[in-house]
């Protein structure tokens, strides 16, 4: 596949959309109104490199779109982002449920921040919360506060006759009565662009990266070896210390393009 640097990845985003069915609630406005007012391509702008990865990703296993946006309110799509409560990565994964879907913690890498093994990470784990739950928006809940915070909610709804969906658990902290709404909020705001051609951020509509396999080296070896920007090589593998030897898939631009695309340069 060629470059298509003014190809628009949203468009394939906003086709693979599924969840329709969701009361438009004064949570998702209010949302909605916060995103727009602080400049929302800005941010849909950080989700470059990953974005075409991540969603391609989530349309492999037929999920709907919508959790590729899970990252924008998890992170702003930083790999390297870390919360106060010590979640890590794009996806924010804490340290005692990472083992659970197979994302190693070492001094020399962190798989919360490799977005390749995250992403796989994140889509099994919300897959799973989908099958108990039965419905995506307790499962994307339960991703934000847990699935025995969202099932003891549920059980004191039911104690009281009150519904169980998502939208009837008034009693669970507030983080997660707004992270669903936040996630529907910039679904809407990116249909809604997308439908009436309005300016959006050009992400390429194709992978920036390309997998290789290294052979006890360090980034620097990497990045000699393959005559290209350390700056790029690094934010591309964000999860190896700059000192590791590294045996294993290393991620690198896929041509001298893209390449430039990473370091911003086009």
């Amino acid at each position: 596949m060629g470059f298509q640097l003014n190809a628009s990845v949203w468009k394939g985003v906003v086709d693979g959309f599924r969840l329709h069915h969701y009361p438009q609630t004064s949570e998702i406005e209010a949302a909605k109104q916060h995103m727009l007012a602080n400049g929302i391509n800005k941010t849909l702008e950080l989700s470059r490199p990953w974005l075409v990865y991540v969603l391609s990703q989530v349309q492999a296993r037929g999920l709907p779109s919508e959790l590729a946006l899970i990252p924008f309110v998890e992170s702003n799509y930083q790999p390297l982002a870390v919360s106060h409560t010590n979640a890590k990565g794009m996806w924010q994964f804490v340290e005692n449920t990472a083992p659970r879907f197979d994302l190693q913690i070492s001094k020399q890498c962190d798989e919360r921040f490799d977005v390749i093994q995250s992403t796989a990470a994140a889509l099994d784990y919300l897959s799973l919360l989908r099958d108990d739950f039965g419905d995506w928006y307790l499962a994307i809940a339960a991703y934000n506060a847990g699935p025995t915070t969202v099932e003891n909610v549920q059980r004191f709804n039911l104690a009281n006759g009150v519904a169980t969906d998502f939208w009837h658990l008034t009693s669970l902290r507030q983080e997660t009565k707004e992270y669903v709404p936040k996630i529907l909020a910039l679904k809407q705001i990116i249909e809604q662009k997308v439908l009436q051609n309005q300016q959006l951020p050009i992400i390429p509509r194709v992978n920036l990266f390309k997998s290789v396999v290294a052979h006890n080296q360090s980034l620097q070896d990497i990045q000699r070896q393959y005559q290209t920007s350390a700056d790029v090589v690094r934010s591309l593998n964000p999860c190896w210390e700059h000192d590791a030897l590294i045996n294993g898939q290393i991620l690198l631009p896929i041509n001298r393009t893209a390449e430039f695309v990473l370091a911003g340069w086009l």
